[in-house]
């Protein structure tokens, strides 16, 4: 079993949710992907053009999770 872990900023600026990829790097430098057999964090590219396919399936879907957290947000600023 793996757990996969994302950094998202909210731009009070902007008004916008990003999927902060740099924080992740610096904050997660081993890895985003802890794997619970191991005891260890990797990443999700594997090499050679491969992807952690789990990690790569959520990252198809995370601008969807994005874009829902800005409608929210701009739903809450309505009133």
């Amino acid at each position: 079993m793996s757990k996969h872990h994302f950094v998202v900023m909210f731009d009070s600026e902007t008004k916008e949710w990003i999927w902060d990829t740099e924080t992740e790097t610096a904050k997660f430098p081993d890895g985003t992907i802890w794997d619970e057999v191991k005891k260890e964090w990797y990443r999700g590219y594997m090499g050679d053009g491969g992807y952690d396919p789990v990690d790569e399936q959520i990252a198809e879907y995370f601008p969807q999770v994005i874009e829902t957290l800005d409608n929210l947000h701009a739903i809450n600023e309505m009133g």
